[in-house]
């Protein structure tokens, strides 16, 4: 970990401090998109913080760890559970593989693809596989931290006319941000107003029947 404490006190230079957060285990999300963007001013302060709550983080977990360590056998009427768990959690890292590598076909097809209904739809079919990975590393991310998976009620899906309304207006507050020479965080606005504009393409193109 002083490894992590010297980076952060140091130069804090960028391509050696997303070697370090792959090295203690990030999150592949955030690798992917410090990979593509590269060292912008929003990736620049993601990687800060990312790298912060490691060296935050760790100390407390391995104080936490002590106590748990000698008591390994199983309550009795939890274990079923257990079990079911580590199946649907290595079900979720088979479903991450099989989904990074329908992610990365499509992309090497949208390339060769001319404009059209075909190109359309490829771009769709890429968004909702990208949303499906978002959603399945948010599963693996929460048991690995927890050992557990979420429990309780599913949120309510908020209704398709009233989310494009909202993702509209979103969008309007970001571009009028932009337009604002003092406006701050630009990096992050950008970024924000990317990802709105595609979460609402989402919404609002409808494939057409072959």
């Amino acid at each position: 970990m002083n490894t992590v404490l010297e980076w952060l006190n140091g130069s804090r230079d960028f391509a050696a401090g997303v070697k370090l957060y792959a090295d203690h285990g990030g999150k592949a999300f955030y690798l992917t998109m410090f990979a593509n963007a590269g060292p912008n001013d929003y990736n620049k302060g993601k990687l800060i913080a990312e790298l912060q709550k490691l060296a935050d983080e760790l100390p407390a977990e391995k104080i936490a760890a002590k106590p748990v360590t000698p008591s390994l056998k199983p309550t009795p009427e939890k274990a079923p559970d257990k079990v079911a768990e580590n199946r649907r959690y290595l079900d979720l890292l088979k479903r991450k593989q099989n989904l990074y590598t329908a992610l990365n076909m499509l992309i090497t097809e949208k390339r060769h693809l001319p404009e059209g209904e075909k190109l359309r739809q490829c771009a769709f079919d890429i968004l909702k596989t990208h949303q499906q990975l978002t959603e399945c590393w948010a599963l693996i991310d929460h048991y690995q931290e927890h050992q557990a998976f979420p429990t309780g009620p599913k949120p309510v899906k908020r209704d398709d006319k009233t989310k494009i309304q909202y993702l509209r207006q979103a969008i309007s507050k970001a571009e009028k941000r932009l337009q604002n020479p003092k406006c701050r965080d630009r990096a992050a606005t950008e970024l924000l107003l990317k990802e709105k504009r595609e979460e609402l393409a989402t919404l609002t193109y409808k494939p057409q029947p072959a």
